[in-house]
């Protein structure tokens, strides 16, 4: 077996080549995160700017009928919805676009409805309010 003595010279130039890629390496990870940060910021700064996700956070709640409190819409936060009126039950989905809430309801045969929704009042197209309480 022959005995291999490295040359320190050549020893420390090597460590220091490698110690050199592992801190590049490092550098541009470090960058890479730092910039992956940022961008995911700038995403949800500008979603938040563009009301990203606001049908389900800001407009969720129950709006009672104006004329009669008993008659409700209920909007939940996962996208449902259920209307009480005269003490019959419709339900469904709903979503808004603008001032626009549009209830689908799951039941068969029953259209969806378009209605407007502003500073916590829902208007339907005969002119009634229901107002979020």
């Amino acid at each position: 077996m022959i005995g291999f003595t490295p040359c320190p010279a050549i020893f420390k130039s090597i460590t220091g080549m490698i110690v050199r890629t592992v801190s590049k390496r490092e550098g541009t990870m470090k960058r890479t995160i730092v910039l992956t940060c940022v961008v995911l910021l700038a995403v949800v700064a500008l979603c938040a700017a563009a009301g990203c996700g606001s049908s389900s956070s800001s407009q969720a709640g129950v709006y009672v009928f104006k004329s009669d409190p008993k008659q409700t819409i209920t909007l939940t936060s996962n996208g449902k919805f259920t209307v009480v009126q005269s003490g019959a039950k419709t339900s469904g989905i709903w979503k808004v676009s603008g001032d626009k809430l549009t209830l689908t309801p799951s039941e068969k045969g029953l259209q969806p409805l378009t209605v407007t929704i502003k500073n916590g009042t829902i208007t339907d197209p005969n002119g009634g309010t229901w107002t979020k309480k």
